[in-house]
């Protein structure tokens, strides 16, 4: 996959461990909050696979944290 400036891959993995180590909940439990297996969000935090945008949102919602940081790596004020 060719690198690209709108969505660089290798940030999502580090920003979704960051914001569940932060959260101080288990795998387990943020796969019953958002009603995700565990796996896939092991999948997800290892950058094996990303997540539906479903998922993304519910991720967004309870880590209490916006798309454009989790995907991007910062609030992105510029409307791009």
């Amino acid at each position: 996959m060719a690198k690209s400036r709108y969505y660089p891959p290798e940030v999502f993995p580090e920003r979704l461990k960051e914001a569940w180590l932060a959260s101080g909940m288990t795998q387990k439990e943020v796969s019953e909050r958002i009603g995700y297996e565990r796996k896939s969000i092991n999948q997800w935090m290892y950058g094996d696979h990303v997540p539906n945008i479903l998922a993304l949102a519910r991720l967004c919602r309870l880590f209490h944290i916006s798309a454009d940081y989790l995907l991007f790596g910062e609030e992105r004020e510029d409307g791009e």
